[in-house]
């Protein structure tokens, strides 16, 4: 198994909120209590509220980085979510993150290549502007440990249709084939919820359409 933890700037909005975890609660050997809401840092005004001397969203960048890294020492492999809504008003206010996130981003990176453990790290928006483009995903990018991807059987062919797909059309869904693929895990809600997710270990179709993908 995983130690997982999850870091969000509002309560509302964790996955991990609600206590009986839903569909995921068998997955846990050990499932967390539920939270409290008293106990979370919101930050719904304003967007950048500061925590001490930094800012809430540094906090849980920090967080994130300091979990995975404390217990990659340990040699225990380990999830980590973190969930930002900065941006969901006001997409200008992604500019804020400029100093931040590509520290936070070499941390892990320098991390991951003294480490024998792979990373796998993605950093993503969940959804475009409100409404009629919410399903519009405006980035995804992964950062693969070559160690993580040439080490499966089918390396190579993976790592090949890792650098194909930046070209091809993907989405959200593809990101949760490629964590099950990549950790050699069958999709534990298949097949009574079939997913349009295609894992990115794959070439997928250069005629992949929105429909298909959706």
């Amino acid at each position: 198994g995983y130690v997982t933890a999850s870091q969000d700037t509002t309560f509302g909005g964790n996955v991990f909120a609600n206590g009986d975890f839903g569909a995921y609660h068998e997955h846990f050997n050990h499932v967390p209590p539920q939270v409290a809401p008293a106990l979370c840092w919101t930050t719904w005004s304003p967007r950048i509220e500061c925590a001490g001397s930094k800012r809430v969203y540094e906090h849980l960048l920090e967080y994130m980085a300091s979990f995975i890294e404390q217990y990659g020492r340990a040699g225990l492999p380990t999830f980590s979510y973190t969930h930002m809504l900065l941006t969901h008003g006001n997409i200008a206010l992604a500019k804020v993150l400029d100093a931040s996130m590509p520290r936070l981003l070499q941390r892990m990176l320098d991390a991951a290549h003294g480490s024998d453990r792979g990373l796998l790290l993605v950093l993503m928006g969940d959804h475009g502007p409100a409404e009629p483009f919410l399903r519009k995903l405006p980035l995804m990018s992964f950062v693969v440990s070559r160690a993580l991807v040439l080490d499966r059987p089918d390396g190579t062919e993976a790592l090949r249709a890792l650098r194909t797909n930046q070209a091809r059309l993907t989405s959200h869904f593809d990101v949760r084939k490629t964590v099950f693929d990549l950790v050699g895990m069958a999709d534990p809600l298949e097949p009574a919820r079939s997913s349009p997710g295609r894992s990115l270990l794959r070439a997928l179709p250069s005629n992949r359409t929105c429909a298909d993908a959706a």
